[in-house]
């Protein structure tokens, strides 16, 4: 996982904690990671789409 996406967890958390309390936060947080994987994930994907067609051209 980039270390981008690690510091945007972390300074969510950490604002929720201080905002909501401990019950809610762990139900934001898990949809947070989730999100933040899959964001993480297709933007990888669609990095190596570019190299491809670059490659191919």
């Amino acid at each position: 996982m980039p270390i981008g996406c690690v510091l945007w967890i972390i300074l969510i958390v950490v604002f929720s904690i201080s905002m909501y309390g401990w019950g809610e936060v762990i139900i934001i947080l898990v949809g947070i990671i989730i999100n933040t994987f899959l964001i993480c994930h297709h933007r990888n994907k669609m990095r190596k789409k570019r190299r491809n067609n670059m490659n191919k051209k």
